[in-house]
């Protein structure tokens, strides 16, 4: 009974969640077979600042193969090195 006590309170959790807005930019990794119907699965009533990096294969897929694994490590890489070298301008103007 107390797994289906802690199942029923996580679904309680999730449906009664509201996110608030975010201000800044938000990088979305989704599956190219992901069939939802929705472009940003629900990012953009969060964010108006959303890059999509589409992955091959299914979630599940994603995780189990190196080729979607390297994928996400460097589009991953790529934005933090973005974001360091802004950083990097802004620390150079003080």
């Amino acid at each position: 009974h107390r797994r289906f006590y802690i199942l029923d309170s996580y679904q309680q959790l999730v449906e009664n969640y509201k996110p608030q807005k975010y201000n800044g930019p938000v990088l979305l990794f989704r599956a190219s077979k992901n069939k939802s119907k929705e472009k940003f699965l629900g990012w953009d009533k969060v964010s108006n600042d959303i890059e999509m990096v589409i992955l091959e294969g299914t979630h599940n897929e994603i995780i189990n193969n190196k080729k979607s694994i390297g994928g996400f490590v460097n589009a991953l890489n790529n934005k933090l090195e973005v974001i360091q070298a802004q950083l990097s301008e802004t620390d150079g103007h003080k």
